[in-house]
């Protein structure tokens, strides 16, 4: 039997207690759902982690609950990004832009060098530590931390061009 087969059958017989416990965690239905996808997919990937004795039903809920905590960081991240945002200086970050601008907050990302745009990326978008970003992009801990200050500074500056931010 092939890994993809073996994840196959876990999925079909554990799919919807993995959701149901990813839900009691977030209480969204939808965002479980989808979490439920990435736990058999991060399952598929860490396979070969599993011990041939180990009960699998606890490695599965184990990978879900990271996956789901993973995700609560990640949200609260982006929100305190956001509300760094907002409470820099006299700028004030719009409420509607976000909801009604979704593609000039992104355009306004894509106008950053490549360096600046992959650091809010993994930091304040994904919410790696500094030194998982460090891991993925090859830097020191100090380079991200410097990289994410300069890109944070042309950020704003960005979107305060792109008028995505007002001034009160």
């Amino acid at each position: 039997m092939t890994n993809e087969e073996y994840i196959e059958e876990l999925y079909i017989e554990y799919s919807k207690h993995v959701s149901n416990y990813i839900n009691s965690i977030l209480n969204n239905y939808h965002q479980a759902e989808d979490l439920m996808q990435e736990t058999f997919i991060r399952a598929l990937v860490k396979i070969n982690t599993l011990k041939k004795e180990a009960n699998v039903k606890p490695w599965l809920f184990r990978i879900a609950h990271n996956i789901a905590i993973d995700h609560v960081r990640r949200q609260k991240v982006l929100n305190n990004c956001l509300n760094e945002l907002r409470s820099n200086s006299v700028r004030q970050w719009h409420p509607d832009v976000l909801a009604e601008n979704n593609m000039d907050f992104i355009n306004s990302l894509e106008k950053l060098k490549k360096s600046y745009k992959q650091v809010i990326i993994f930091r304040k978008l994904l919410g790696y530590t500094t030194d998982e970003t460090g891991e993925q992009l090859n830097w020191s801990t100090s380079k991200v931390k410097t990289t994410l200050s300069r890109a944070t500074y042309y950020f704003k500056k960005q979107l305060i061009e792109d008028e995505q931010v007002i001034i009160l």
